[in-house]
């Protein structure tokens, strides 16, 4: 499992990660081990490089958090 499959797997059962995503979603998937290229395609959620970096696992379903500012 590549990191950014397994971030984004707890990302979807753990609340702290999920807290800390929010706040500051580049550093948390940095520290977690994600490279660039991911979290770049996480960031502008682009479904198809997500599915192309995770090797095209059409069965993969992806949660992606909205991270803009809340007012």
């Amino acid at each position: 499992m590549s990191n950014l499959t397994g971030f984004l797997s707890e990302l979807g059962q753990d609340a702290r990660l999920m807290r800390g995503y929010k706040q500051n979603p580049v550093a948390v998937m940095s520290a977690y081990g994600v490279k660039d290229e991911e979290a770049v395609a996480v960031m502008a959620g682009d479904k198809s490089k997500l599915q192309s970096l995770a090797g095209g696992d059409e069965g993969q379903s992806w949660l992606v958090v909205y991270h803009g500012n809340d007012k």
